[in-house]
C-alpha cells in the first residue's frame, strides 16, 4: 500500500510538472499595430485586417524593442524573424539592441515573430502609424 502511494504521489507531481511545461511553450500574439508589449519568451506580431484589396501594398514594418530592466541593455535583447501571410519565416533573425528599430519593406500583409529570454517592450507598427 505504501508503494502505490509513492508511485501515485510521483505520478502526480511529473504530470503537473509537465503540464506546466507544456503552458510555457504556448506563444501570445499581438495585432499589428501594437505598442508598449511586455514579453518574455516569444511572441507573434501579426496584420489582422489588410487594407487594400488584391494588390500588395509596400510599406515599412517597423519593429522597436526595449528593455525592461536597467543595466541589462549591454548586447542583443532580442531575436526577431520577419514572417509572410501564411507565418512562415521569411527574413531573419535579427538581433536588437536596446531602443534600436528593425524596418523592412513588406507587404501589408507580413507579420514578426519576436523572442527574449528577458522582459522587455516592444512596438510594432507599419509605415507612420506611430
Amino acid at each position: 500500500m505504501k508503494k502505490l502511494f509513492i508511485f501515485s504521489l510521483i505520478f502526480l507531481f511529473t504530470g503537473l510538472n509537465s503540464l506546466k511545461a507544456n503552458e510555457s511553450c504556448v506563444m501570445k500574439s499581438y495585432p499589428i499595430p501594437s505598442f508598449g508589449v511586455l514579453i518574455s519568451g516569444n511572441a507573434t506580431f501579426l496584420q489582422l485586417n489588410s487594407s487594400g484589396g488584391a494588390h500588395k501594398e509596400r510599406r515599412q514594418l517597423n519593429i522597436k524593442t526595449t528593455s525592461t530592466s536597467h543595466g541589462m541593455e549591454n548586447g542583443s535583447i532580442a531575436k526577431v524573424w520577419i514572417l509572410n501571410g501564411s507565418g512562415e519565416i521569411v527574413l531573419g533573425p535579427f538581433y536588437l539592441s536596446d531602443g534600436e528599430t528593425l524596418s523592412v519593406s513588406a507587404d501589408n500583409k507580413w507579420g514578426a515573430l519576436v523572442q527574449s529570454e528577458t522582459e522587455i517592450s516592444v512596438d510594432v507598427w507599419y509605415g507612420n502609424e506611430q
